[in-house]
Parts: C-alpha cells; sequence; structure tokens
C-alpha cells in the first residue's frame, strides 16, 4: 500500500489519484514473495510443462510491473480495462515477503529440505555418489545435522568406504547423544555395528 500510495503521488494518475484501493492481493503478492525465497528450488506443473517456482514468480512480477507502468499513463489495453488493479501493491507486496523470507533465513531452509530431498531420491535410485555428494552439500549448510552424518556414514558404508564412513557415524551418534536423543543415537550406532562390527568406541 505504501508503495501504492507513493506512485500515485508521485506520478498522479487519471484514474488512480481519486480512487481508493480495497482488497487483500497485496497481501497475497508477499506470501508469493515469501514462498518464492522459502521453496526457491520447487517447480510446478503448469499447463503441461514443468516450471521452476522462481521463473513464474519471476514472469509474474514483469507482468505486474508492466501493467503498474501501463495504468501511469491509460485505463486499458487492447480495449481490456486494467484500472481496477493496483499493480503495486502488488510489487511492493512481493518485496514485503522476499524481505521477511530473507530476514529469517528461509532460503537456507528450503534448501537444506531441497538437498534431504535429493539425496534420499538419489539413495532409492542406486545413484550413491550423487547421494553422498548431496549429503555433503548439506553438512556445509549445516554441519550439526546428525541425520545428515548418519546417512553419508550409511551411503559410504554401502560402497564399502569405511575410512570415510566409520568417523561420520561416530559424528552423528555425538550429535545425537549432545541434542538428547538417544535413541536415534542407539539405532545408528547399531547401523554402523552392522556394517563394521570390528569398530571401536571413542571413550
Amino acid at each position: 500500500t505504501i508503495i501504492h500510495v507513493a506512485v500515485v503521488f508521485l506520478a498522479l494518475p487519471p484514474y488512480y489519484a481519486d480512487r481508493a484501493v480495497v482488497g487483500s492481493s497485496g497481501a497475497v503478492a508477499g506470501v508469493i514473495g515469501l514462498y518464492a525465497v522459502r521453496f526457491h528450488r520447487q517447480v510446478v506443473n503448469f499447463a503441461g510443462l514443468i516450471l521452476p517456482v522462481l521463473l513464474l514468480v519471476m514472469a509474474w512480477l514483469l507482468i505486474n510491473l508492466g501493467l503498474g507502468i501501463l495504468i501511469l499513463y491509460r485505463e486499458d489495453v487492447f480495449s481490456i480495462s486494467i484500472k481496477y488493479v493496483s499493480y503495486w501493491s502488488h510489487l511492493g507486496g512481493t518485496a514485503f515477503g522476499v524481505g521477511v523470507a530473507l530476514l529469517f533465513n528461509m532460503a537456507l531452509k528450503g534448501e537444506r529440505e531441497y538437498l534431504l530431498e535429493e539425496a534420499r531420491r538419489n539413495d532409492t535410485q542406486g545413484n550413491l555418489l550423487d547421494a553422498a555428494q548431496n549429503y555433503e552439500t548439506l553438512l556445509k549448510y549445516d554441519p550439526s545435522n546428525a541425520l545428515a552424518h548418519a546417512e553419508l556414514a550409511r551411503v559410504w558404508a554401502a560402497l564399502d568406504e569405511p575410512e570415510q564412513s566409520v568417523p561420520l557415524f561416530k559424528a552423528a551418534i555425538e550429535l545425537y547423544i549432545a541434542q538428547g536423543n538417544e535413541e536415534a543415537a542407539l539405532r545408528t550406532a547399531k547401523t554402523m555395528r552392522a556394517y563394521w562390527p570390528d569398530t571401536a568406541f571413542d571413550e
């Protein structure tokens, strides 16, 4: 709304200058901006095409920007009225949503979820080296992620790489204990024993 009012005062478009603004589309645009940051890796099925969410949001923003500029000079395009929508509220709302998402570090949360999903998908499909790469990248973003340590350890164990696997198992166990999750620590220890029965635990 602030963006809309600023544009009205600066440009004084003939239609907007004397009209009230009512509606929630600016707030909905805020949710779109937040979604674009939080789920930036997502894809959607749009009319049969698999497209990245970010591409659709960018297209939506460009359309709103174009119409927002047009409304400053005319009330219709190709005989289609464009005067009943506050496009500048959409742009301001989206910017606000993006700002809030960045403030709360939601892009990182989305990246972590994506990497975990990709790792599990590659693991299920038997692409163990790709899964290992996904887990390693996840650990760069989230080094205290006990689950990622445990899963990466299991992947390296499946690849028969004890030097890679054992330290990760032990790190996962320590992290689980530090987090108070003794059940997960015990489960991880049993998994390590199943792969490497002669491994000794550090005191």
